[in-house]
């Protein structure tokens, strides 16, 4: 974090909470130039100085450093690989059991179609063999 990102944070956090360069001054401790050269970038910040800036906002320290609160932290990665894990081979056999009831489905379908088309077979051969016996008659 540079110099002039540090400042720029202090400064909102001064207007944020609707302080004069004054006033925060008091209420961290130090004198109003002090404070000055703070915001202004012109003195290096002072770890005490950014934790008392915190308390008296009621947030982290980060916050005043950054300009942002950091995300909280989660579990260790080693518990979200494991629980990513544990998620992914339930979802893997939620899938293998799916993928075998469609296969006997499909299975189902593809001697349902073999049947319909030996139907279909059968009656084609009913049709030539009275196309066949009308030619005769006709003749």
């Amino acid at each position: 974090m540079d110099n002039k990102s540090i400042k720029e944070n202090i400064y909102r956090l001064r207007r944020q909470l609707d302080l004069t360069q004054q006033q925060m001054a008091d209420k961290i401790g130090i004198s109003r130039v002090a404070y000055n050269k703070l915001e202004s970038g012109s003195t290096k910040i002072i770890n005490e100085i950014l934790e008392s800036m915190a308390e008296l906002a009621n947030i982290p320290v980060e916050q005043v450093y950054l300009g942002y609160t950091p995300a909280p932290e989660g579990p260790p990665l080693e518990d979200i690989r494991a629980e990513f894990d544990r998620k992914r081979e339930e979802a893997e056999q939620r899938y293998k059991t799916e993928i075998r009831h469609k296969e006997k489905e499909l299975e189902a379908m593809a001697a349902l179609l073999a049947a319909k088309n030996e139907v279909i077979q059968y009656q084609s051969q009913i049709i030539n063999m009275l196309q066949r016996r009308i030619g005769e008659e006709n003749v």
